[in-house]
């Protein structure tokens, strides 16, 4: 995935400004890591589930 690639998921998961998470990837970029992988749910209502418990 791209630099560009990784901002826009940050941008999607963490719902922060597209700067603000082209600075947290580069700052990931530079530590040598990825800055967060998208979770990954086997269906729909798996993904509502966890929403509704983080939400709480």
């Amino acid at each position: 995935m791209t630099r560009e690639g990784r901002a826009t998921e940050v941008t999607r998961l963490r719902g922060l400004a597209q700067g603000s998470a082209l600075h947290l990837v580069d700052q990931a970029i530079a530590k040598g890591r990825p800055p967060m992988e998208s979770p990954s749910y086997a269906t729909r209502k798996a993904f509502e589930a966890e929403s509704r418990i983080l939400a709480a």
